[in-house]
């Protein structure tokens, strides 16, 4: 007898035990609304979970990648635009120049206002973006990519690289358009080579103040504008991809936190209903096991 109520009581105590552990953990699922804390709890899920939190911190990063480019590709884009503009006044203003009947002064005075508009160019060339580097420096990470000697020559002085960004599992994008393409290579029909926006701009002046018909130039700056247009457009077009790459990303962050929340969080409703029967379980266990505690037979058994 002594031995079966030995066993009696380790029974008990470990059925209590078991029930009051039961308790504190489905306590613990409501109180941190997590329904495992450690792998053992469950260990499929936690496996499941891990994963799911490690694709929703690559989904972050894509985020991130593609705020900061958006805010660098709206600067670019409107800086572009700005460019566009100014080409267009350079050449309505090239086509007064090239009219027969003004006079060599009135040339001239055109030939001021152009000159202005390309100094305005290049201010718009060695623009940067939020973090202060320039938008059309490549990776040289020189702020003034383009500069202009006493002489009025402009040289570019920044590279050719151009940093592709990944904005999704394997989908990458340009951070910017290469500045000099844009503003160094310009083609002129009918002419061999190439040369720069600046230098086609500065022939246009250089003709105007010699009192002359610009005619000749006309097709430099309207290569230039169809270049720099060219660029804007391109600057739509990849952030166009970066705003429908982005609605692509809500919609896998959406999913993916919807996933890991299957996985993860506790069934309130359901837990609590499994807490009271548990509750329950634990009362009527101790009180029965204080009941038999008690019986006469326990009292003289040694």
């Amino acid at each position: 007898m002594q031995i079966s109520t030995g066993q009696f009581f380790k029974s008990q105590n470990e059925n209590l035990a078991d029930l009051k552990t039961g308790v504190a953990k489905l306590q613990q699922q409501i109180a941190t609304g997590k329904q495992m804390e450690i792998p053992s709890d469950n260990p499929v899920a936690f496996s499941d979970a891990a994963r799911l939190k490690h694709q929703l911190a690559k989904l972050d990063q894509y985020g991130r990648n593609m705020t900061n480019l958006m805010q660098r590709m709206k600067t670019e884009e409107t800086t572009l635009s700005d460019a566009t503009n100014i080409l267009t006044r350079i050449q309505e203003l090239s086509i007064q120049g090239a009219n027969d009947t003004l006079s060599p002064e009135n040339r001239k005075t055109i030939a001021g206002e152009i000159s202005q508009l390309r100094d305005s160019l290049l201010q718009l060339a060695n623009v940067k973006d939020s973090a202060d580097q320039s938008i059309f420096g490549g990776f040289s990470g020189t702020s003034t990519p383009f500069l202009q000697d006493e002489q009025g020559n402009v040289t570019f002085v920044g590279d050719t690289n151009v940093q592709n960004v990944e904005i999704a599992s394997g989908v990458e994008t340009k951070a910017s358009g290469n500045g000099f393409e844009i503003f160094m290579q310009v083609q002129v029909p009918g002419q061999a080579g190439v040369k720069s926006v600046f230098k086609l701009i500065q022939d246009t002046v250089d003709q105007l103040n010699l009192g002359k018909s610009c005619s000749p130039q006309m097709g430099g700056i309207t290569a230039s504008l169809d270049q720099v247009n060219n660029a804007q457009m391109l600057a739509g077009t990849r952030m166009a991809k970066i705003t429908r790459q982005q609605e692509a990303l809500t919609s896998a962050q959406t999913q993916a936190k919807t996933m890991l929340s299957v996985v993860e969080d506790t069934d309130i409703e359901k837990v609590v209903t499994e807490l009271k029967q548990k509750m329950l379980s634990l009362e009527a266990s101790q009180a029965s096991f204080v009941k038999i505690a008690d019986l006469s037979l326990f009292n003289y058994m040694g």
